[in-house]
């Protein structure tokens, strides 16, 4: 092999390496854009679940406060309906009272 082959051998390798280093960059570049956008779907993820979160918070707090409320509400109606009766009773009481005196 002549000096010239050669170093048409060594610079068509050159070529060769150059086209292989360019396809790399392109799967390089392509790979970079695809992380950039997971790592977007990761942060858009992370604050939806921080938005749920709050949300669970706050229905979780409404909910116990409305529960409290409920009770409260349970016990005022469990004694409006024993003074309802208690009145009853007291009105039946007056009424047969005053038959007995009529």
């Amino acid at each position: 092999m002549t000096e010239r082959e050669l170093l048409e051998k060594i610079f068509e390798n050159q070529v060769q390496t150059n086209q292989r280093l360019v396809i790399m960059d392109n799967h390089l570049d392509t790979l970079n854009k695809r992380l950039d956008a997971i790592g977007n779907d990761v942060s858009d993820t992370k604050s939806a679940v921080n938005a749920i979160e709050k949300q669970t918070k706050d229905f979780s707090e409404f909910r116990t406060r409305a529960g409290t409320e409920l009770k409260k509400m349970h016990q005022s109606m469990d004694f409006i309906k024993h003074k309802g009766i208690q009145n009853e009773e007291d009105l039946f009481t007056l009424k047969k009272n005053l038959s007995v005196i009529k």
